[in-house]
């Protein structure tokens, strides 16, 4: 394989930099992609439950390129047990301990044979915390190793505990206990949380008393709500019933349907699913000390570190939780990084599939970049060579240029592994958003390892 790093090809089959991002929508360059801190460490709330979740949706999802693009249904289960504490930081926001015994999920589309996730071994303990105050999105924070950004997509579910707890506290904000007929509208700040949501822009949702006596009540929430999931609109309808504990001023077994429709964003393709929900919550049977919580904690004042997995080309490598993937295939893969709702930066990523014989410097690295790069007017800004985890060789090389009049930072990374076998990534970001994003790829190219292949029979082989 040689360090061929043509970037029109590299995006050839992805379309071009204006119609992938929207240049014009870009976010404030000041706001930081990194990591929201939440002030710790908070009250430990007395009380840990063990919840049941059993969620099962169905749909169709939009494939292929806009003028082609094809109906594929799906389907996707997904069971979980686990025990929880909640935890009100000093700043009101609330995180979660949880210790997860079960959590596995099905997907399946159209005739594709269907793929599993679960998680790698149980217990697994983790602190659930939203992204930004106002955001319904959830990180996860692993503490034996970095969690698989797919076992973190499946813990991402609806009208979580943490959020059915939250509007316990509206519903019993002023009273012990909840009478027939009376109608609550639910804010948006926490229609959002309830949905995994990021904004809401319109909703009519409401939770009304049903039912009651002497002990509990029986509540219906039901309405519709549009917003933004990630970068892209969404729309929810929902119904659901959920039981009101009187004497814990608690909500238990929650039954829901909701149906949500997005369109297509630059992560992901426009889809509409109908999700049924069923949530029981149970004695818990372990309980999670406040030292225990504590420690979690301590360790959860940085971004939690996901690991992904490409079966396709055999690599994985470590990121933060605001790089999505868009397409990863045999020999090529694309990444993007979504920030308060704006695409922000993309990498595009070459594997070679056999180890590569033919040695490159950085000099020659460098002259690659810049032929490249030619008709963008771009210059040099640096170029390094590093060492990654696994003490592979990579050159780094940063420029500036432009494109259709817009100014661009290119960085390119050639990563060989000590077994031979070579990656490329190119991250393109705009020039003004250069700070915001910040090292996030260099964790990327540092971390990228690959499983060694059969030696390559001829002298060369070039992914495209």
């Amino acid at each position: 394989m040689t360090s061929d790093l043509n970037r029109r090809q590299a995006l050839a089959i992805f379309s071009s930099w204006g119609t992938l991002f929207g240049i014009s929508g870009f976010m404030n360059p000041t706001v930081s992609a990194g990591h929201w801190t939440m002030k710790l460490p908070g009250r430990v709330l007395d009380v840990s439950h063990n919840y049941e979740l059993d969620l099962q949706s169905e749909g169709v999802v939009l494939l292929g390129p806009d003028e082609d693009a094809k109906k594929v249904a799906f389907t996707m289960g997904s069971q979980q047990a686990f025990t929880e504490r909640a935890v009100i930081s000093d700043g009101g926001s609330r995180m979660a301990s949880r210790l997860y015994t079960k959590a596995e999920m099905t997907k399946r589309f159209g005739a594709i044979d269907p793929e599993t996730v679960s998680i790698p071994s149980t217990p697994l303990a983790i602190l659930a915390m939203p992204e930004r105050p106002e955001s319904g999105r959830m990180t996860f924070h692993s503490f034996d190793q970095p969690m698989t950004s797919q076992v973190a997509g499946m813990l991402q579910v609806p009208l979580s505990p943490i959020w059915l707890d939250e509007l316990a506290t509206v519903l019993f904000s002023q009273k012990a206990k909840l009478s027939i007929g009376e109608r609550t509208n639910l804010s948006a700040d926490l229609v959002a949380k309830l949905f995994c949501l990021e904004e809401i822009r319109e909703t009519s949702i409401v939770c009304e008393v049903e039912k009651a006596n002497e002990t509990q009540a029986v509540l219906k929430i039901s309405g519709d709500a549009t917003g933004r999931s990630l970068d892209v609109a969404s729309k929810i309808r929902v119904n659901a019933s959920v039981r009101a504990i009187f004497e814990t001023q608690s909500l238990s077994q929650l039954r829901a349907s909701f149906f949500e429709q997005r369109e297509k964003g630059a992560i992901s393709p426009a889809y509409a699913a109908t999700t049924k929900i069923k949530l029981d919550q149970l004695p818990a049977s372990v309980e999670i000390t406040a030292a225990t919580i504590r420690q979690q904690q301590a360790s959860a004042s940085r971004s939690p570190v996901l690991k992904y997995s490409s079966a396709p080309n055999r690599a994985e490598f470590q990121h933060n939780p605001q790089w999505h993937l868009v397409l990863d295939q045999k020999g090529a893969a694309i990444w993007r990084l979504i920030s308060d709702g704006e695409p922000m930066t993309q990498c595009n990523m070459l594997f070679s599939a056999v180890a590569d014989k033919n040695d490159i410097d950085l000099t020659a690295f460098v002259r690659e970049v810049t032929e490249s790069l030619k008709e963008n007017a771009a210059t040099i800004v640096t170029q390094e060579s590093l060492r990654g985890i696994n003490q592979s060789q990579i050159y780094r090389v940063e420029a500036i240029g432009t494109e259709n009049d817009i100014e661009l930072n290119w960085v390119y990374y050639l990563v060989t592994d000590p077994n031979g076998r070579r990656a490329q990534l190119v991250f393109v970001t705009d020039a003004q958003l250069k700070e915001a994003v910040g090292k996030t790829d260099m964790m990327i190219a540092e971390s990228l390892q690959m499983q060694a292949p059969p030696v390559a029979s001829n002298s060369e082989s070039t992914a495209k």
